[in-house]
């Protein structure tokens, strides 16, 4: 969770947030916009503080926070708005860290094809068995709103992922 510079493979963050926006799903009228910052952890005197920036340039091992904008753009009040999120293919989701008030949220493990709450989903093995999905295996966030999103207001919702 700090800065680093140096060696390792360096990918632009621009790749990895183009990357969901151009995957994710939303009902007509709705935008949704996924925005990645690298998370810098400070320790002093055995208290952490946590501070973001732009995450221009990250490493292997580095800490994100994606914040999701989801946006009404009609003008008039929407009712059960539900968006999909995809999680970048380079990061792995960090479990238990999707948060959005006033949303139901579920998760796929199959590429968006399905999607329930955690202890529910699996993953299909080669051979034909299956076992319980990780956080490792989750492939898109899927946020419900249980309120209504009033005209030309957006909503949030985070997620933490970690640089493959």
């Amino acid at each position: 969770m700090r800065l680093r510079k140096g060696a390792g493979a360096v990918l632009s963050m621009g790749v990895l947030a183009g990357l969901a926006a151009a995957q994710s799903v939303s009902p007509k009228g709705v935008e949704q916009r996924i925005v990645g910052e690298l998370e810098i952890r400070h320790e002093q005197g055995g208290i952490a503080r946590y501070d973001f920036a732009p995450a221009d340039h990250v490493v292997g091992g580095d800490h994100l926070l994606y914040t999701v904008e989801i946006r009404n753009t009609t003008g008039r009040a929407l009712d059960q708005v539900v968006v999909i999120s995809p999680i970048p293919e380079r990061v792995t989701y960090v479990a238990e860290s999707a948060v959005g008030p006033g949303c139901d949220i579920d998760f796929s493990a199959d590429g968006g094809q399905s999607f329930g709450r955690p202890s529910e989903l699996t993953v299909k093995l080669p051979a034909g068995q299956s076992r319980a999905a990780t956080a490792a295996d989750y492939t898109h966030i899927r946020w419900k709103l249980r309120y209504e999103l009033s005209g030309t207001s957006t909503a949030y919702a985070r997620f933490r992922a970690v640089l493959k």
